[in-house]
């Protein structure tokens, strides 16, 4: 299996964010298979950078990226361009080709770690993302019955001390 990694997975990871999902943390912490990053993804982290929308430096994310012997740079070359979809914004497109121009060059397995929802829609590529709001739309789960449980713990458990994001219940 060969992971291609697009730019959201990039930026979370070294923030910690809460916003990168368990199956992708796993991937980039555990796993021994090779590591792809297109270059328009660099781009795009130093664009990030430059205007001040990340907090960690690019220089010490290329640092990071150089040093994991699992991870390749992968160059934008003809044979991206000869597998770019029309379907998608040019990054997207980009970031999609190499998965493709991998996939059929190579014949193993490529899988996008990718939160973008204009990639997930195309099925272009095979996916990996696992939150549960994108397993939710996975219509095999649909079929699995689904209990999600609110836990409370402590010395004071009223209703005035929790904090919902969303509530079907218009409980305030």
């Amino acid at each position: 299996m060969i992971y291609v990694i697009d730019t959201h997975a990039l930026v979370w990871f070294p923030e910690g964010s809460q916003n990168l999902s368990h199956k992708t943390t796993e991937i980039m912490l555990t796993s021994e298979s090779p590591i792809i990053v297109p270059t328009i993804v660099l781009a795009e982290m130093k664009y990030l950078f430059d205007r001040k929308r990340i907090a960690t430096a690019f220089n010490d994310i290329r640092k990071r990226l150089y040093d994991d012997e699992r991870v390749t740079i992968y160059p934008l070359d003809d044979l991206v361009i000869d597998y770019l979809p029309e379907q998608l914004e040019i990054h997207d497109a980009i970031i999609c080709a190499t998965c493709l121009a991998l996939q059929n060059t190579l014949g193993e397995e490529v899988r996008l770690i990718t939160k973008d929802e204009a990639i997930i829609k195309s099925s272009i590529v095979a996916t990996v993302w696992s939150s549960l709001e994108e397993m939710a739309k996975n219509s095999l789960l649909l079929m699995i019955p689904l209990k999600i449980i609110e836990v409370q713990n402590g010395k004071y458990l009223e209703e005035d001390d929790i904090v919902r994001v969303e509530d079907d219940y218009a409980r305030s």
